[in-house]
Order: structure tokens, then C-alpha cells, then sequence
């Protein structure tokens, strides 16, 4: 049998890619990423806000219009946004999540974890 715990798969990737980034979320998991490699067209960045934990990659062509829809300021990147549409969708929600989602334009892929719920 060859299959890999998922400690066995970070271990595998952190060591595979000098300079990756690894986040050990405890007993639950782990998120992981490099910025080797990557295009300048998706960027990729990381952020926390709240024990909310995002990783993103890609850029959002509504940026300006998302900023002031979730009052953020004007230094709030692509990463602070997922994480505000989100906390906005948990917290304040009558809002349908297909909406949400739609809301966000661009070429871009992301993960979260919300280790509160």
C-alpha cells in the first residue's frame, strides 16, 4: 500500500519545494503552498483574519466594486476580500451563497478554512 498520510503529504511537498509555506491547522489538517514557480498573471498570497485562513491564487477583476460592497478599505487585497465575503455570507447571511460567489470576477482559485466553525 502506498498511499500517504496527509502528515506524510505536507512533509512530502514542504520538502519537495524550498521556500513553501505550511500551516499546521492542529488536528484537523494543514494547508501548504510555494510561490516558486508562479505565474505573474496568478499571483498567489496567504492571509488570517479571525482564525480564518485563506490561500489565493489568481487575481479578481472587481476588485474596486468589492472593496466598497463589504466596506474595505482601499489596501484590502484579493486574499482580505475572499476573507470578508466569506465572514459577510457565515455572519450576516440572508445573502444565498450562489450570489456571494458570483459576486467574485476574475481567474482565481482559493481555500479556506474557518477554524471557528
Amino acid at each position: 500500500d502506498q498511499r500517504k498520510t496527509g502528515v506524510d503529504l505536507v512533509q512530502s511537498f514542504v520538502s519537495a519545494n524550498s521556500g513553501s509555506v505550511c500551516i499546521n491547522l492542529g488536528d484537523v489538517g494543514a494547508m501548504a503552498f510555494t510561490q516558486s514557480s508562479q505565474s505573474l498573471l496568478t499571483p498567489r498570497s496567504f492571509g488570517v483574519v479571525d482564525d480564518i485562513f485563506c490561500i489565493f491564487e489568481g487575481f479578481l477583476d472587481n476588485v474596486a466594486m468589492l472593496r466598497q460592497r463589504y466596506g474595505l478599505n482601499k489596501t484590502a487585497n484579493e486574499v482580505a476580500i475572499v476573507i470578508e465575503v466569506y465572514r459577510t455570507l457565515r455572519d450576516r447571511g440572508p445573502y444565498p451563497a450562489d450570489q456571494v460567489v458570483r459576486d467574485l470576477s476574475g481567474k482565481f482559485a482559493f481555500l479556506l478554512y474557518d477554524s471557528t466553525s
